[in-house]
């Protein structure tokens, strides 16, 4: 530490608040950081997982509803309720791909791309047997509308299995975030705690190391070193005015007695060095 006993009182000052900044400055910095880092963990969960779950499950229950009113369409005789019912299954489907396009926008990995492109392919296979149903499409030579019925109910089936599989897969990107927002807020506060700790440390230690440096230049407390007698500049000049050897070891004598004694001894012993 012979580096750090050569600075200056001003040098060691700037030292120790430089190295407090310092830590403020990291604390400060990881502090952000990581801030930002559970920020965009949040947004995923709230803007991607949940808002595409929810778009998911409201396709899924449009769905429901067209397949519903398409095995009903069979039991209705008047044309009034077919037609109602057929209006009903149109408006069930659009509903439904506008779902899937919001439910798109939502997408965030390869894995859940190619999943939601098996749904859409299953989704279009049962779409076009339900067009079958409500006359929107011919329906196939020596196909009868009980064999339509199983086809429409098998296609619909699979169409489910791809979506059940689908809203899985996002809640468990959910709950993957979510874990991951509580290991980063660990890592956090762990990470916080050890800078404050460290800020503390250093900070102690570079006050008790100048706080000591300092009391042994000055060779005590400053109020104990106010009160050491001090040389006279009377006895100083005194002393210096003849270089004789002879008249040395006398006026190392009475420098002596000023340094102990009182100001008028000093002031006498000056005037008997110098008479003139």
């Amino acid at each position: 530490m012979m580096w750090f006993d050569r600075m200056t009182v001003f040098r060691k000052l700037l030292l120790a608040s430089a190295v407090v900044i310092g830590f403020c400055v990291v604390i400060g910095g990881t502090s952000l950081k990581t801030l930002s880092s559970m920020h965009d963990i949040t947004d995923a969960i709230c803007d991607k997982y949940m808002d595409g779950l929810y778009w998911l499950e409201e396709a899924n229950r449009h769905e429901i509803d067209a397949d519903l009113a398409a095995a009903n369409l069979g039991y209705v005789t008047d044309d009034a309720g077919r037609q109602k019912l057929k209006g009903s299954i149109v408006g069930s489907l659009k509903l439904m791909h506008e779902g899937y396009e919001r439910y798109r926008a939502t997408i965030v990995t390869a894995k859940g791309r190619q999943m939601f492109d098996d749904v859409l392919g299953k989704s279009a296979e049962w779409e076009g047997i339900v067009h079958q149903q409500i006359g929107l499409a011919p329906i196939p030579a020596g196909v009868d509308n009980n064999e339509l019925v199983r086809r429409a109910i098998a296609s619909s089936e699979a169409l489910r299995d791809r979506i059940t599989a689908l809203i899985d897969y996002r809640r468990q990107q959910g709950n993957d975030a979510q874990t991951e927002a509580a290991s980063e807020y660990e890592r956090m506060r762990v990470a916080m705690v050890a800078l404050v700790l460290g800020a503390i440390v250093a900070g102690g230690l570079l006050a008790t190391m100048i706080a000591r440096r300092l009391s042994r230049q000055l060779g005590g407390e400053p109020d104990y070193a106010m009160q050491l007698p001090t040389v006279s500049p009377m006895a100083i000049s005194a002393c210096a005015w003849r270089p004789a050897p002879a008249t040395r070891t006398a006026c190392s004598t009475r420098c002596a007695t000023c340094v102990s004694g009182s100001p008028r001894s000093c002031r006498a012993s000056a005037n008997r060095a110098n008479p003139f």
